[in-house]
């Protein structure tokens, strides 16, 4: 299976310091959107494919895709996602440095691949 990421970084303000602020740990410094489009050449048989995408970022945020299954019209061995997730950024959290983890899962519990995001 292949799992293409990208990130760009959209600069909304000259002055990151809400970021590393350490006046207030919970303030809502920013946002980061995860964008999950699809996955490619899933390694299975095309009656059992039946896939989502689960993302981790830290303790606080885990988002779950809808499932692709195998369906009339639906290619399921490129399932196609079409899924954003909205994280509320913290200066605690971003000092925390947990990757994004990204896992693209078979049925309930089969993990076809896994990658995580560091920044």
């Amino acid at each position: 299976a292949t799992i293409t990421l990208r990130c760009d970084v959209c600069k909304l303000t000259s002055n990151l310091d809400s970021l590393i602020s350490n006046a207030n740990e919970n303030l809502l410094s920013g946002y980061l959107t995860i964008l999950v489009t699809k996955a490619e050449n899933l390694p299975v048989q095309k009656e059992e494919a039946s896939s989502f995408i689960k993302i981790k970022y830290g303790d606080e945020f885990e988002f779950v895709t809808p499932t692709v299954a195998h369906a009339q019209g639906i290619d399921a061995l490129n399932p196609v996602y079409d899924s954003a997730f909205h994280v509320q950024l913290t200066p605690k959290l971003v000092s925390s440095k947990h990757p994004i983890e990204f896992q693209l899962i078979n049925g309930t519990d089969t993990v076809l691949g896994t990658t995580s995001l560091t920044y």
